[in-house]
Order: C-alpha cells, then structure tokens, then sequence
C-alpha cells in the first residue's frame, strides 16, 4: 500500500497523469475525467433542525439515566435532590 504522505510530489503526478504546470490538458482529457469521476462537487446533504440536535442530547444513556434519576427523586419527594441531579 503506498502511503500517499510519504511520497514526493513527482509520483503523484505522474499517477494522476497530469502536467505540474499546465494541469489536466488538453480539454478532452478534462471532459475523460469527468466522465469517469463525475464533477468535483459535494453532495447537498439535509441539514439538521435546531430541534434535531436538541433532542438528539436526549438519547444517550446516561442523560435518560440523570433524568430518570430526577422523576425518582420527585417522586419520593427529594424536591431539592430532583433539582440538583
């Protein structure tokens, strides 16, 4: 496996079979790669609400742990345990 990190500059060019100066030339070779890898673009993802990430907090274990831990402690009576935890 080559470690692309450690290789000089020369060997990444020749494998990307490109000119250092000039770049992917002449124009076919640019619509061949393009053909073959699709534009450089990233994909538009959804983004995520406000409301998403506040309730994604909600779903580890040990947050629904505190705030069991908390209905207990109201329910007992703990008022001031309930509140800290």
């Amino acid at each position: 496996m080559i470690k692309r990190h450690a290789s000089n500059s020369n060997h990444h060019t020749e494998m990307a079979e490109t000119d250092r100066s000039q770049g992917l030339t002449p124009p076919a070779h640019v619509e061949q790669r393009r053909k073959q890898y699709g534009f450089n673009e990233l994909q538009e993802q959804r983004r995520v609400t406000i409301m998403e990430m506040f309730w994604g907090q909600f779903k580890e274990f040990l947050v629904l742990l505190l705030i069991a831990a908390g209905v207990v402690s109201l329910a007992i009576g703990e008022v001031t345990d309930a509140w800290s935890s």
